[in-house]
């Protein structure tokens, strides 16, 4: 992770809520980190196969694309246990 030096470094915590109400999900509000370069920065985006995909381009640290893989799996399976399509 390019944002690491020898006296700081990056930790991720993950938290999965799955919300499937788009109008709840448009009325939460994001809130970044401690970085200040990451003010005003959180948003809501569309995961798809693109994003997930090696060398994609997109601008995700670490193992972030890891991880996004690993709640998709759980959000996937939550959805399948209340009945509802995935």
């Amino acid at each position: 992770d390019p944002r690491n030096t020898d006296n700081a470094w990056v930790e991720t915590t993950v938290r999965l809520f799955l919300i499937t109400d788009r109008k709840l999900a448009a009325r939460l509000k994001l809130k970044t980190g401690s970085d200040p370069r990451s003010a005003n920065k959180a948003q809501w985006c569309e995961v798809d196969k693109s994003v997930l995909a090696e060398g994609s381009g997109d601008k995700l640290y670490a193992d972030h694309r890891e991880l996004i893989r690993l709640a998709l799996g759980k959000a996937h399976a939550m959805l399948r246990q209340q009945g509802l399509a995935v």
